[in-house]
């Protein structure tokens, strides 16, 4: 083992603060970024929530995850929870909706995307 100069201990100390510097940078872009997430998941939350039409978001097997408070509202239902992880349409909806609903959600996630209404789907 050979003892090391004072210039190369100095590089090395250099070299181990540059480093750090840039850890530093890389974690407040990080933090940066995980609060501009987390702000705009609070504006997309807000604005389902307080939007007069009634959004629902499915799972891929097409449960419900969300149901904003219109629909909420417009369906009466004091608690939404217990319908959450639950197939869409629910079974207190009348056959001829469902029927529509489920065909027309199955062709939205054939396709990959698109958006449900009452009246259908748009893909």
């Amino acid at each position: 083992m050979s003892i090391k100069t004072k210039e190369e201990l100095l590089d090395e100390n250099q070299a181990l603060r540059a480093s750090v510097k840039q850890l530093n940078n890389i974690i407040s872009k990080q933090e940066f970024t995980t609060n501009l997430i987390q702000h705009a998941e609070e504006n997309n939350r807000e604005w389902l929530e307080h939007s007069p039409v009634c959004t629902k978001i499915l799972s891929a097997d097409l449960n419900l995850n969300y149901m904003s408070a219109a629909g909420v509202n417009a369906l009466r239902i004091d608690d939404i929870t217990p319908y959450y992880g639950k197939p869409y349409p629910f079974s207190f909806f009348p056959d001829s909706f469902k029927d529509e609903m489920l065909n027309s959600l199955h062709r939205v996630k054939e396709g990959g995307g698109g958006s449900c209404y009452s009246r259908g789907c748009r893909g």
